[in-house]
């Protein structure tokens, strides 16, 4: 489908061009015209000034009058309508194809990526049930921190947004517990911390965003859950062998 849709949009593509080409040659078939009238108007008045010498001077004031009107009256006419002319043709015809073009794939994007999400939405929905909550909350947790970050991003630095959530070593001494509140905060942007703003700009997060996959190859971020699962297992691995030694 989207292949056929591609085939259509350069097949209308080339079909314009060529709409193109022959409003151009047609242009360029009326300046010839013009042109040919132009001297035909300038030979009548060179045989009218020849056959009337005692006029001279006041023909000559007419033939330049009426060439210079003439001239420069269709000089800027014809600059000023070419001009207009094509600045609106290219501009329309750029921006018509930038339009057209953006707006069906934007179009065709956002009917696909609609149904892609709302299909997907809904597999989530019914698949993962229980999570339904949870993406429902981060549906809005994106809309209340896009909504608090563009108030709130034009005085940065006079708004202070509220401490962040207390680090998951105090909230509990086990290891294991401490990285799993770790990797929560991590994974879904602090979701402990549901206040008026963002309060998301932690050591945890840091500036959130939505491509928060990203922060799943957070090197520190990484490095540190791994310290703490690794000291987790060693410290198992020690209680276990103090256990058997006893």
């Amino acid at each position: 489908m989207l292949l056929l849709l591609l085939l259509l949009l350069l097949l209308l593509l080339l079909l314009l061009l060529l709409l193109r080409l022959l409003l151009l040659l047609l242009l360029l078939l009326l300046l010839l015209l013009l042109l040919l009238l132009l001297l035909l108007l300038l030979l009548l008045l060179l045989l009218h000034h020849h056959h009337h010498h005692h006029h001279h001077h006041h023909f000559y004031h007419v033939y330049y009058y009426y060439f210079y009107y003439y001239c420069h009256y269709y000089y800027y006419f014809y600059y000023y309508y070419y001009f207009y002319y094509y600045y609106y043709y290219y501009y329309y015809y750029y921006y018509y194809y930038y339009y057209y073009y953006y707006y069906y794939f934007f179009y065709y994007y956002y009917y696909y990526y609609y149904f892609y999400y709302y299909y997907y939405y809904y597999y989530y929905y019914y698949y993962y049930y229980f999570y339904y909550y949870y993406y429902y909350y981060y549906y809005y947790y994106f809309y209340y921190y896009y909504y608090y970050y563009y108030y709130n991003y034009f005085y940065y630095y006079y708004y202070t947004p509220p401490p962040p959530p207390p680090p998951p070593f105090t909230v509990t001494k086990n290891v294991f517990t401490q990285w799993l509140l770790l990797q929560l905060i991590a994974h879904t942007g602090g979701h402990a911390c549901f206040t008026n703003s963002p309060c998301l700009m932690s050591i945890y997060t840091r500036d959130f965003s939505p491509f928060f996959i990203l922060h799943l190859l957070d090197v520190r971020l990484a490095l540190n859950a791994l310290s703490i699962f690794l000291r987790g297992v060693l410290e198992l691995v020690t209680e276990k062998a103090e256990i058997k030694i006893k």
